[in-house]
């Protein structure tokens, strides 16, 4: 599966059947910009939110669903 940002024509975000989601810049397409690890089952749907560039949602076959803000830094724990 796989979105594109609508507000940043550059960003790519895709969900794998191991539940890993990517998010990618297609300017720089060999390595993605950031790996996010949670599911355990793969993943069904992927969206990012039509009127943000850092907010994405992903649905998975582990019957959970994910909403996640890029723009929220990491805090180390």
């Amino acid at each position: 599966m796989i979105s594109w940002n609508r507000v940043n024509a550059n960003l790519i975000a895709s969900g794998a059947d191991d539940g890993t989601i990517k998010i990618w810049d297609k300017r720089y397409p060999k390595n993605a910009l950031s790996e996010l690890f949670f599911h355990e089952e793969p993943i069904t749907s992927i969206q990012f939110a039509p009127n943000s560039d850092s907010v994405l949602s992903a649905a998975s076959e582990d019957n959970r669903l994910t909403i996640w803000d890029l723009a929220v830094e990491n805090d180390g724990e």
